[in-house]
């Protein structure tokens, strides 16, 4: 296969309750190997985008349109921080197909228009939250691309990991991911409180985003780079105790999957394809 290159991402929304105000945590995001980070658009100021080029740190704009015009001023921010990419959790999940895809073309068209990148993200409470309703969203607009997040639909089906009959669903989405967040649920909590790399869980996660990798490389020209962020949210993504404490150490367990998906991109530079489905673990609905 062609030399490709894995990125680590991150985010401003995971420093937040690690520094005050979480801008402060850039240095160490450097420190940790970051090349890229992501933030809302509805947080960027001038001194923001002065201290993201001060850390040598790519940026990639993450925004919330209802409209396709909702996206002309984040352009145009684009344009001007030359950001990597656009992220785009593109709302409301409660409109019908029809609509769905004039809102997805007309996005595209404005980014295209721009010449930037413009990703739609798997994620609750957007367009995307249904992976049923996006892969026919993909099938019949071929240039739709994703930032995949499979947790939310682990989360979704309530299973601890992809399952046999999402497979085809899967695969239509695998084929168009340009960019991915890396976070592991259980099917019950979005996110664990910890991360054993050996688990059969995270075996399961490791193998999808090997086999989402293994595709991309398989699109992509020698010289290509693609983008892992680890994405532990705060509260009330994190899981908490009865004290309101945080369970685990969201940094530490950043690097964690950072591991995981580094041995994840090592065995994707394999030709032969790495089925996730079905998953090792139990698979059935809790009992109610």
């Amino acid at each position: 296969m062609p030399h490709h290159l894995l990125l680590k991402g991150s985010t401003l929304w995971a420093l937040i309750n690690h520094f005050d105000p979480p801008v402060t945590g850039l240095p160490s995001l450097t420190k940790a190997g970051a090349s890229t980070i992501e933030v809302s658009d509805l947080l960027l100021t001038p001194a923001m985008l002065e201290q993201i080029a001060q850390n040598r740190l790519g940026l990639i704009i993450q925004t919330h349109p209802l409209t396709p015009d909702d996206i002309n001023a984040t352009l145009a921010l684009a344009k001007q921080s030359r950001a990597v990419a656009i992220n785009t959790h593109i709302r409301t999940p409660h409109i019908d197909h029809d609509d769905a895809v004039q809102l997805v073309k007309g996005l595209i068209s404005r980014a295209t228009d721009a010449s930037i990148p413009l990703y739609c993200e798997t994620h609750r409470g957007c367009l995307t939250q249904d992976l049923y309703r996006t892969a026919k969203l993909a099938e019949v607009i071929p240039e739709m691309r994703f930032t995949l997040d499979v947790s939310h639909y682990v989360l979704s089906e309530e299973q601890p990991g992809p399952t046999e009959k999402l497979a085809a669903l899967l695969d239509i989405i695998l084929d168009r991911t340009e960019m991915i967040h890396g976070r592991i649920s259980n099917g019950q909590q979005i996110q664990q409180h910890t991360v054993d790399p050996t688990s059969d869980l995270a075996q399961s996660y490791k193998a999808f985003w090997t086999e989402a990798m293994r595709r991309w490389r398989m699109r992509k020209p020698a010289g290509s780079t693609l983008i892992f962020t680890p994405e532990l949210g705060p509260p009330p993504y994190a899981i908490l105790d009865k004290e309101g404490n945080e369970l685990s150490n969201r940094l530490e367990q950043t690097e964690t999957i950072w591991e995981i998906a580094q041995a994840a991109w090592k065995q994707s530079a394999s030709a032969g394809s790495n089925r996730f489905w079905p998953c090792t673990t139990n698979t059935a609905p809790p009992q109610k």
